[in-house]
């Protein structure tokens, strides 16, 4: 199976309202870094340009996406929810819970 189509079948595994957030999630990182390359790894979707992202992950209570030298990124508007083990980690994570919205300016400018 292509990338692209085990991306997919994540996606659709989830309940509706996380399918939802994942593919506008994907729609907005395909727009803002059109040379982005989705993946699987650690069977979750991943997106590379130029080396590791970010990942997307489907929990129970929310959809998060993990940045993986996040803690390197500007954060003006607050997304990234820090916990102790995030602050000594370069992971940061957004999560947008069921029944939220996404940030989308925010959250594309984090991707630039």
């Amino acid at each position: 199976m292509q990338p692209q189509e085990q991306i997919n079948s994540y996606i659709a595994e989830h309940p509706e309202w996380q399918r939802r957030l994942m593919a506008r999630f994907r729609q907005l990182i395909r727009a803002t870094e059109p040379e982005v390359i989705g993946l699987m790894r650690g069977n979750v979707p991943a997106f590379d340009h130029e080396g590791p992202m970010l990942s997307m992950h489907a929990l129970k209570t929310c959809v998060s996406i993990w940045f993986n030298k996040g803690a390197l990124l500007k954060d003006p508007d607050g997304l990234f929810q820090l916990t102790d083990k995030d602050e000594e980690r370069a992971v940061r994570k957004y999560k947008v819970e069921e029944g939220g919205t996404i940030h989308e300016k925010a959250f594309t400018d984090l991707l630039k």
